[in-house]
């Protein structure tokens, strides 16, 4: 409606929406005056519209709606500016109900801005952005646009680039031109959903309504199982042509990806391709592994779609062309993702990787309860061989206007980082407003550690911090150039896991009654605040298999239970531990139970102490990932990797020290984590590892860390939680 009236005012045959209101029957009217305008195309725009109002009952209350919508749109269309907003993705997102089972999430806007403003930037593409000849020739696509937002973002940022280089060189730009050719030549967008593709198209259209064109490159793919499986634009990873009715579809060798992909995945309620009948979904998923595993496609179906995704771009983006993504922050350091991390830090130098640290907005999308980063990244030709530095963004706050996204962008660009294995920050400003900091590492670093070292913390000291004590095992005070080792190791040379949750689900079940399968249940904080416990439960094996799983054996979980317990997931705000120690051995199903290679009652004590003190806390939260605004989520390969004080290299002396401590401190009560500057019991443990490892005051560290946005995670016990990464055990 709000196209119709706009086209009206460029083609006299056409009906202002006011003329249309005139008649009688709205409904036979619009379907009369859509006809007529596909005429002149814009079938994107008004052929799902058309069979939509085909279908709609021809009765009073059919009418009364559409002169209701006819009504608004007036309105809208009475000021222009609205229409150069991504206005459809806003109407889209407030209907969507549920978007969880299909991925369709929103792409905040200055979030799309400060994405492509990066990716596009002027200096940042072999292309003369002045020239409408060489902008023709570039092809850009979004695998699954949604309702445009990346689309349209990209239209701004190029006709920006135009607008602007034209004025340096002191030529007159025609932006009707350079619209046209986007539309029609340039920008590509795909989707599952018809009505998406027609929002899509509506929002590109819109940005320019005056502009006329003969066709755009926007299209809704089939989705589902008939006879064979169909994926959508995964569909791409088979044949560059996709078949719909008698047309043919065809994705072309791309100058940019931008995507914000679905994040659906393969665990939990099996939410891959959750929207089809079940039938239809087991086929498709069978299919969609069979491809990743016969094109040895470097994803991992178990982290969700978006590995695949990935997979999909990168065979289709050209040499020295840019991937822009919108990604789960479990990309950082979830074992599901080392494929994607080894393709992109191998085949693209990573220009840009940006989180946010918000506490109250860790996303780039709307709707979306996960932590998110920004990738920015640029595929290597053969002939390219030099070390390439990318730069970690770690804004304080989620840009929230259009503007300000493009000054961060553009303050991004000419940033001189600071080196992140020496000294030094660099902070991001607009004038004296502060909006994170800017780390810079290089190709090695990229392809050899942790990506979540430099992202974790919005303070680059923090960070450095970290990095040090867990990588070098030498502990570094920001303000002192003197570094004191310490000796770590990984948790799995010390002790093996016990069973994850999806185990003991499938072997056991929770019973009130007493049994003799002791368990650990909760997270509460008014009971989990010292790190001495007792079981406070009671599980009892299934006799048989729970619908839809194998019967694991009791037996087999049974034997893997441990005294020492790490969380599996935490609010830092809220919860004072990461580890307690049980009187006896138990089973866990939201705790990971430790059981040393070597029992040592004295060496688990002294565990607990570790990774409850400020030290311990430091070198386990990066190994966590931030699944909601309310939760860390400490996953199984993560745990195993988890840098410990080894309590080996420690002599008799330390080791009855570290064991006298925990005997008097073991039943006092721990302040949450995000008060560990004050929590006098927790500074004791501090200062009896100053004391026996010679280190200096950590005071510092404890003020620095509780002034981390992450410190201020969670205020409510809910147990459920979205979650971006799972682990290989999880999957059935």
């Amino acid at each position: 409606m709000i196209f119709q009236d706009i086209l009206s005012d460029y083609f006299r045959d056409t009906q202002k929406l006011r003329e249309t209101l005139d008649h009688n029957n709205y409904r036979s009217e619009f379907i009369s005056e859509w006809k007529e305008i596909l005429q002149k195309d814009y079938n994107p725009i008004f052929h799902v519209a058309r069979e939509v109002l085909k279908i709609l009952p021809n009765d009073s209350e059919s009418n009364k709606a559409l002169k209701s919508l006819a009504q608004t749109c007036l309105e809208i269309t009475e000021n222009r500016t609205p229409l150069r907003l991504d206005l459809m993705g806003r109407i889209f997102h407030g209907l969507l109900r549920n978007p969880k089972h299909t991925g369709t999430f929103y792409t905040h806007v200055p979030s799309a801005t400060l994405l492509v403003d990066l990716a596009l930037a002027p200096d940042g593409a072999s292309v003369d952005w002045s020239n409408i000849n060489m902008i023709r020739k570039m092809r850009i696509a979004d695998l699954a646009c949604g309702t445009g937002t990346l689309l349209k973002a990209c239209i701004e940022t190029i006709s920006d680039n135009y607008h602007d280089i034209c004025a340096d060189k002191k030529k007159a730009p025609s932006m009707r031109s350079l619209h046209s050719v986007l539309l029609e030549e340039v920008l590509y967008g795909f989707d599952i959903f018809p009505y998406c593709i027609n929002l899509s198209a509506s929002a590109l259209a819109l940005h320019y309504p005056e502009v006329s064109f003969r066709k755009m490159n926007v299209y809704s793919l089939p989705y589902g199982f008939k006879h064979r499986a169909m994926m959508g634009s995964l569909d791409f990873l088979k044949s560059d042509t996709i078949r719909v009715g008698g047309e043919s579809i065809s994705l072309p060798m791309l100058d940019a990806c931008v995507i914000n992909p679905p994040y659906t995945r393969s665990v939990g309620m099996n939410l891959l391709f959750g929207i089809l009948p079940e039938d239809q979904r087991n086929k498709t998923q069978v299919e969609l592994r069979k491809i990743v595993r016969t094109r040895k496609l470097p994803a991992n179906v178990t982290a969700g779609l978006a590995t695949v995704f990935v997979a999909l771009a990168d065979s289709y983006i050209k040499p020295n062309g840019h991937f822009a993504a919108v990604l789960p922050k479990a990309l950082l350091s979830g074992l599901s993702w080392i494929k994607t991390r080894k393709l992109l830090s191998n085949k693209y130098h990573i220009k840009y990787l940006i989180s946010c640290h918000d506490n109250k907005k860790w996303n780039f999308t709307e709707n979306q309860k996960m932590a998110e980063v920004l990738i920015v990244a640029k595929k290597l030709s053969s002939s390219d061989s030099e070390e390439h530095q990318t730069i970690f963004v770690n804004l304080s706050k989620r840009p929230d206007r259009k503007v300000v996204a493009s000054q961060i962008a553009r303050r991004i660009r000419t940033v001189n980082p600071a080196d992140f294995i020496s000294t030094g920050i660099s902070e991001l400003k607009l004038g004296s407003k502060y909006f994170g900091e800017a780390i810079q590492v290089n190709s090695e670093f990229m392809r050899t550690q942790l990506w979540t070292y430099p992202a974790f913390f919005v303070h680059t000291d923090l960070s450095r911090v970290t990095y040090y004590l867990s990588v070098k095992q030498r502990l570094y005070i920001p303000g002192s150039s003197k570094y004191y080792p310490i000796h770590l190791c990984k948790l799995s040379t010390l002790a093996g896991l016990g069973m994850d949750r999806r185990d003991i689900w499938d072997g056991f079940e929770e019973t009130s009654k007493r049994t003799a399968y002791a368990g650990l249940h909760g997270h509460l904080e008014t009971h989990m605040n010292c790190i001495a416990q007792k079981p406070n439960g009671y599980y009892a094996p299934l006799a048989r298999a729970r619908r839809g799983r194998k019967l694991r054996s009791a037996h087999i979980i049974w034997a893997r239970r441990a005294r020492l317990m790490i969380t599996d997931r935490l609010s830092t705000r809220t919860n004072s531990l990461t580890t307690v120690l049980l009187d006896r051995p138990a089973i866990a199903g939201v705790w990971w139970s430790v059981k040393l290679l070597k029992e040592n009652k004295d060496f688990e004590k002294i565990i607990a102490l570790w990774l409850n003190s400020t030290l311990g806390i430091l070198t386990f939260l990066p190994f966590t990932v931030i699944t909601s605004p309310r939760w860390v989520s400490m996953k199984k390969g993560n745990v195993k990797n988890l840098p410990l004080i080894d309590p080996r290299k420690l002599n008799k002396k330390q080791v009855k020290a570290l064991v006298a401590l925990y005997n008097s401190i073991s039943q006092e009560t721990f302040l949450p984590l995000s008060r560990l500057n004050e929590d006098t019991i927790r500074i004791s443990v501090d200062d009896k590892f100053q004391q026996i490892l010679n280190l200096p005051d950590l005071s510092t560290l404890r003020d620095l860390l509780v002034n981390e946005p992450v410190m201020s995670i969670g205020g409510d016990a809910e147990e459920v939680i979205i979650d971006a990464e799972y682990d290989e055990d999880d999957v059935t």
